[in-house]
């Protein structure tokens, strides 16, 4: 009774989370989320997506239809962003509170847990398919995990299945085999049939009316995210103007920037690998907390304990017994899938923390799962995920471009960064170069010059800016001597016109992972887009650009 008492306080703290921001915090209307509102308005069931890069999500396009008029005084946007927090609030309660009643304390774990992981309550402001997507992955997966008992329940978690594709294909796709796994157990065998007869006879007519029409890219728009996911560091500006093609000549295009990257100096290219495959389950997406000073200091706690969160969840995750997928702990399996599904997710598609968040409250569920389970040779099986989680840890630090927070913006001419090198970082010898990762977002005349102590020039760079969304600076033997010495200071200075379409943006690494930047004469680091404090992503290696 009393554990039920601390589950209700803080059910009921999360609804005020929830539902504070809901009202008060900006409703975020990114350019998709306009033209998904456009479709909801006019043609939810067959949206046209000719000439757009953005493809329609059909399940998504009619519960938006839904969400965006269910408060009429607050505006579609508005709406939206109060019934998607409510719906995700739902989610991590219901879900909580169904592994409670069966698991004690692992559901209540998973309530703190989510509640505290307040990049799931940041993206109820935006209104895009994240949160939908994220509260309904969880819920199914929640109910697979200890499914239901009834025969039209389990329909119900069939149609769950179908309509999570439909709102956020990808996830959908994942869904399903992470549902087999965990109704695949003795117990659940009856299950799995049940939720798979639902599923396919819900899927077919949807998928059959909307099949693409005459003109429509008949692989449903799955190139523009494979070749967005082939641009360096996921930056799409590199890639120009590719609306006109199908999905075909995308994936040609895709390969070709591939080989393209993989053809490139060995330490820059595994550097980047490293980052492809774990950037999006470790980096942080953008969002702007300014609208409350409270809610901006806790906001950014959580987001500094983002990846110590997830590296805590793995660590309960890892030290689970593997039981076999037919066994009593179908999580490990389903586990392991998962993670193994979000690393190929990001290798393919890019590696965007936006797109791996709906993943990861059913990532936190299956590693809590089995928290509570009595198991023998718990120290010896901590003992070796301790290991495994330090070199991870260690991978983190020698790559801290993987914990990147979006975004820095450099709005000005004349504005000064300031990256201190810590003494030995980089190459004792020469020829080396050194790489920053900052880029204009449009083609324009925005620059940047980089100097060394006493205001040596290092580089200017060249415009047209090039397609890397990095500077590339060879380094002079005598810098090496000085940081050799102690640390050295690399100073970027903008130059050019920026306007409110033409800037500079950089990746923030967040304290206390990288040594901190400054920014001259003022406070913040980035004070447009929020960011307070934290590093430059760069990174130096021996041998030539």
């Amino acid at each position: 009774m009393r554990r039920a008492a601390v589950f209700a306080a803080l059910a009921a703290a999360g609804l005020v989370l929830a539902v504070w921001p809901a009202f008060r915090a900006p409703a975020v209307l990114w350019s998709d989320s306009e033209l998904d509102l456009r479709w909801a308005r006019t043609s939810p069931l067959r949206p046209s997506a000719a000439g757009e890069e953005h493809t329609p999500k059909p399940g998504y396009v009619l519960y938006l239809a839904a969400a965006s008029r269910a408060f009429p005084a607050l505006g579609p946007g508005r709406s939206a962003v109060v019934v998607q927090s409510l719906l995700l609030w739902l989610s991590i309660v219901g879900t909580s509170w169904h592994l409670f009643r069966r698991r004690g304390a692992a559901g209540l774990l998973l309530l703190v847990l989510l509640l505290s992981f307040l990049r799931l309550r940041d993206a109820s402001s935006s209104v895009l398919s994240d949160a939908p997507a994220a509260a309904l992955f969880l819920a199914v997966a929640g109910f697979c995990l200890e499914p239901p008992r009834s025969r039209a329940a389990l329909a119900l978690l069939g149609v769950g299945l179908t309509l999570l594709f439909w709102v956020r294909p990808n996830v959908g796709a994942v869904a399903v085999p992470i549902a087999a796994i965990l109704l695949s157990r003795p117990g659940s065998r009856r299950a799995l049939g049940i939720v798979a007869l639902t599923c396919v006879a819900s899927m077919a007519p949807v998928w059959l009316l909307t099949r693409p029409g005459p003109g429509d890219d008949t692989l449903r728009g799955i190139g523009a995210p494979v070749l967005m996911g082939s641009a360096r560091y996921y930056w799409t500006p590199s890639l120009g103007d590719w609306r006109p093609a199908d999905s075909r000549a995308r994936f040609a295009t895709a390969e070709h920037n591939w080989r393209a990257f993989l053809a490139g100096p060995r330490p820059d290219v595994q550097r980047e690998l490293a980052w492809r495959a774990f950037h999006g389950l470790f980096g942080v997406e953008f969002y702007d907390a300014r609208w409350s000073e409270i809610y901006a200091r806790f906001d950014e706690i959580a987001r500094r304990a983002s990846p110590l969160l997830l590296l805590a969840a793995l660590f309960l995750f890892a030290t689970t017994p593997w039981r076999g997928i037919g066994g009593a702990s179908g999580e490990k399996s389903a586990g392991v899938l998962l993670l193994a599904l979000l690393v190929g997710h990001d290798l393919l598609f890019g590696s965007h923390p936006r797109y791996i968040l709906p993943f990861l409250p059913a990532l936190f569920l299956l590693c809590v799962a089995g928290a509570g389970e009595r198991r023998s040779g718990l120290a010896a099986r901590s003992a070796a995920t301790s290991v495994a989680l330090v070199a991870v840890a260690i991978l983190l630090e020698r790559n801290r471009g993987i914990l990147d927070w979006e975004w820095g913006v450099v709005e000005s001419a004349g504005v000064a960064l300031v990256q201190t090198i810590p003494r030995g970082a980089l190459p004792e010898r020469g020829p080396s170069t050194l790489h920053i990762r900052i880029a204009p977002v449009l083609p324009s005349n925005v620059a940047v010059d980089v100097y060394a102590p006493n205001r040596r020039l290092l580089l200017a760079s060249p415009l047209p800016w090039p397609r890397e969304p990095f500077l590339t600076v060879p380094l002079p033997p005598w810098l090496l001597e000085q940081n050799r010495k102690g640390a050295v200071q690399i100073e970027l200075i903008s130059r050019g016109s920026p306007d409110p379409g033409h800037y500079l943006l950089f990746p923030v690494v967040p304290p206390p992972w990288g040594t901190p930047a400054r920014r001259e004469g003022a406070k913040e680091l980035s004070p447009t887009s929020g960011v307070s404090d934290g590093s430059l992503d760069w990174w130096a290696h021996a041998g030539a650009p």
